[in-house]
């Protein structure tokens, strides 16, 4: 048996994520309506912050966030409200980390 320590974090306003983009490391900065309890708007690419979720890290040090689908068609775009019943919600690998010094690694 092993045991395994996961990381996971709550995010506030202000907190930052870092990803890479062309080579190089880009930020963004989350603010309230990321962390919007009804409608969270899009991180980037679709990926979003689901309400009272905690946040899990992964070893290589990515983030695993939440993508909705509709039960019908698949992904559907930010731009709808995720928070509708007929859509359900995957987590995903994403390409964000916490710490700047993780993407260096790669």
């Amino acid at each position: 048996m092993r045991k395994h320590t996961i990381t996971a974090f709550t995010f506030a306003p202000g907190d930052v994520l870092y990803y890479i983009q062309k080579g190089q490391v880009k930020s963004v900065t989350l603010t309230e309506e990321h962390l919007d309890k009804f409608e969270p708007k899009e991180i980037m690419d679709d990926y979003i912050l689901k309400p009272n979720e905690k946040v899990e890290q992964r070893r290589n040090g990515k983030l695993v966030l939440w993508k909705a689908y509709s039960r019908s068609s698949g992904r559907i775009k930010s731009s709808i409200n995720y928070y509708v019943g007929e859509f359900v919600y995957q987590k995903v690998n994403s390409p964000f980390v916490v710490d700047e010094k993780l993407l260096k690694k790669e």
